[in-house]
């Protein structure tokens, strides 16, 4: 009985009551070290997104070719509808148009640090839902875009030039008197016969009605850039 009496109960569970604050203060630090981490990771990649989206922005508002080519695709077609033509009709147009209606002008958007942050899974590090659905919706103009910029090149490379070439006279006009770029006002002047005909004239419609969807796309992806922004501004302050 006077065994019993010797065992130190309080300084025992005192001891245990210690051991058990210590190991929770260490898994409360702990905790609070990694969040602390993931919160500086996530600043860093929100910064490193919005300087993204920023270039991008300026990119966008320094892309004017697209407006170029459908100019001229537009006024090829009422060139050839004003010579009521039904077979086929010379027109003379500008070598700098020429080189306009034979580009696939669409731009590269820059998206490099978003996808390296969605493959390496960074992205989850990121709380705000605002900011991960206006991403999402960046996301989806970017492919949209780059879709209709594949079937732009695709329309012009593998239909409008061969039909192009298939021509002499074309032919010899696009490998002679073609600008050395859009902005070559010395050779961008010089005037050159086109041979239209429904063909022709047909691909011309077809690449600059995606041009035109693609310049409205381009417009929808500069709204969603926009609104990825503000959403990052607005969850920093």
């Amino acid at each position: 009985m006077q065994r019993n009496q010797d065992i130190p109960w309080l300084r025992l569970g005192a001891e245990s009551v210690a051991i058990v604050v210590s190991i929770l203060l260490a898994f409360s630090l702990n905790a609070w070290w990694e969040n602390r981490l993931e919160r500086e990771l996530e600043s860093q990649q929100l910064t490193r997104l919005q300087v993204e989206l920023v270039t991008n922005i300026e990119l966008m508002d320094e892309f004017r070719f697209a407006d170029s080519s459908i100019n001229t695709g537009l006024r090829v077609i009422e060139m050839m509808e004003d010579a009521q033509a039904s077979e086929t009709v010379d027109i003379m147009i500008t070598a700098a148009s020429l080189f306009n209606l034979t580009r696939a002008s669409t731009l590269e958007i820059e998206t490099s640090v978003f996808d390296g942050l969605v493959r390496s899974g960074s992205l989850d590090v990121i709380r705000d839902q605002q900011i991960v659905s206006a991403l999402a919706a960046w996301e989806r103009t970017v492919r949209n875009y780059a879709d209709l910029a594949v079937v732009s090149r695709a329309t012009t490379e593998t239909l409008l030039l061969p039909a192009l070439h298939r021509r002499a006279n074309t032919s010899f006009a696009l490998t002679r008197v073609i600008p050395r770029s859009p902005d070559d006002d010395r050779e961008g002047e010089t005037e050159v016969s086109l041979s239209v005909d429904n063909e022709i004239m047909g691909l011309i419609a077809q690449k600059t009605a995606i041009l035109r969807t693609a310049a409205r796309a381009l417009t929808d992806m500069r709204e969603a850039a926009e609104a990825a922004i503000e959403a990052i501004d607005a969850a920093e302050q």
